[in-house]
């Protein structure tokens, strides 16, 4: 385990499977954060969650489209 944590921003299938991905290999993933909140699959929506701030590197998995929405 290496200590990284992971803030994922979109959980479309992208955000999904790498946040699926990176559990399996031992990164702790510290938020899923999409446009809809999914229980079963830890996804916050809103603002985003405090979990943002102990991350030591977020990934954006947005589509181009809706990039600057997600900034």
């Amino acid at each position: 385990m290496t200590g990284d944590r992971v803030f994922i921003l979109g959980a479309g299938r992208a955000g999904r499977s790498l946040a699926r991905a990176l559990r399996a290999g031992g990164i702790q993933v510290t938020g899923l954060h999409g446009r809809h909140a999914d229980v079963a699959e830890g996804t916050t929506a809103g603002a985003p969650p405090g979990s943002l701030g102990s991350a030591t590197c977020v990934l954006v998995t947005v589509r181009d489209a809706q990039l600057e929405q997600a900034l």
